[in-house]
């Protein structure tokens, strides 16, 4: 297995633990024995425990910015409904990246609050790009709007996350529909 192969079993098998139990579950002894490997090719990849939890969180990071990437080159021609969508696709593609974020990250090392927050704030400001295209300069608060979209895509995730069968895309799409169109306008929530 190549160095970047090994490395990337190690954080898979890493992120498995912190899906499962937490981040306080994960241990160099539980992730090499995971891997088949010694503690010492744990050592060789991160240094230490706080060298892999640190790249488990930049490589969920990543993962997630370049979702919201995806989402924000198309702004000119994504509509809200659009954009919530490709979130909840991700969301069902990778859920272990989008708990880790958003199910409690208090519990985590100090690097995931930085991230979160971090993200929070690029999200923040595509949003408020976002409104403030969509709307013109007419919008009366767009950065009050962006958090509170922020919050409520948040929540909408949160609850996907953790009962997908019965948050459904179907039924969550209906509510973002209906408040897009209550807050934007039909024209503008369809732009």
């Amino acid at each position: 297995m190549t160095s970047e192969g090994r490395r990337e079993q190690l954080l898979d098998a890493c992120a498995h633990i912190v899906d499962v139990e937490g981040f306080h579950a994960v241990t160099i002894d539980r992730v090499a024995t995971a891997c088949e490997v010694t503690r010492t090719v744990v050592y060789q990849q991160f240094g230490g425990l706080d060298g892999m939890l640190d790249a488990l969180i930049a490589r969920a990071g990543e993962r997630a910015q370049a979702v919201v990437g995806e989402t924000a080159v198309a702004a000119d021609t994504t509509t809200v409904h659009d954009t919530m969508v490709r979130i909840l696709d991700a969301v069902d593609a990778d859920p272990a990246t989008w708990r880790m974020f958003l199910s409690a990250p208090q519990a985590g090392p100090p690097a995931l609050s930085r991230s979160l927050a971090r993200g929070r704030a690029q999200i923040r400001e595509l949003n408020i790009e976002a409104l403030e295209h969509r709307t013109g300069s007419t919008a009366d608060d767009p950065e009050l709007a962006a958090r509170l979209m922020q919050v409520m895509a948040d929540e909408l995730v949160r609850l996907r996350l953790a009962d997908p069968a019965v948050y459904t895309t179907e039924r969550i799409m209906s509510l973002v529909d209906k408040i897009a169109a209550a807050a934007l306008g039909p024209v503008q929530a369809l732009r």
